[in-house]
């Protein structure tokens, strides 16, 4: 499975419970670290979630990116890769609210400095 954010980079992960543990496995924690890097801001505002067959899962827009945390897996005491749990959330009211204002102050900003 895989997800798409609004940036267009692709996340492959193995499963997910929800959007707020999505969680994929790496061979190394820095492969985990440069995937969690792609959660900006701007590229959690769209994602699109798809399964093994390129199917479309469900589609997301105005998520939180509230961090993610990585764990080595053991397989008979011998590291056998890394796990690393995303976890996202819908935005509330008050910040999609907040979020709307910011960007009517920039456009108001951009109109005075056009002005």
């Amino acid at each position: 499975m895989y997800l798409i954010l609004a940036t267009e980079e692709r996340i492959d992960y193995m499963y997910d419970n929800g959007i707020g543990n999505i969680v994929a496995e790496y061979d190394m924690p820095e492969e985990a670290a440069a995937d969690i890097a792609k959660f900006t801001p701007e590229a959690v505002k769209d994602i699109s979630f798809f399964d093994s067959n390129d199917n479309l899962l469900g589609e997301y827009k105005d998520l939180v990116f509230e961090g993610a945390d990585v764990y080595p897996v053991y397989e008979e005491e011998l590291l056998k890769n890394y796990e690393c749990n995303f976890r996202l959330r819908e935005m509330s009211a008050i910040e999609l609210r907040v979020t709307v204002l910011e960007d009517e102050v920039t456009e108001i900003q951009e109109a005075i400095v056009e002005g």
